[in-house]
């Protein structure tokens, strides 16, 4: 998704050839758009396969559970996972 001030920013979409590479070091990328109560999450593996979405409670124990079943899903290493987070400005 394009915002106001990515070109400010110095923002760019990444080449073709830097997408692969991310794509070659993770197997899966979980995106998480972080909230004050609660934080809504999307877990995709590097081919766009849906993993898993769902919303988790702003707790500890949410965010550690999280990442046990997506990597009980996958079967991937834990090294091999990445994560983006989405916070409020």
């Amino acid at each position: 998704r394009q915002y106001r001030d990515d070109a400010a920013h110095g923002w760019t979409e990444p080449s073709e050839e830097e997408g692969r590479a991310v794509d070659q070091e993770f197997a899966v990328l979980i995106g998480v758009d972080w909230g004050h109560d609660q934080h809504h999450v999307c877990a995709l593996t590097a081919e766009g396969t849906l993993v898993l979405e769902r919303v988790i409670p702003n707790e500890p124990r949410a965010v550690s559970e999280l990442l046990e079943v997506v990597l009980r899903a996958t079967g991937v290493e834990p090294g091999r996972v990445a994560v983006a987070i989405e916070i409020p400005h």
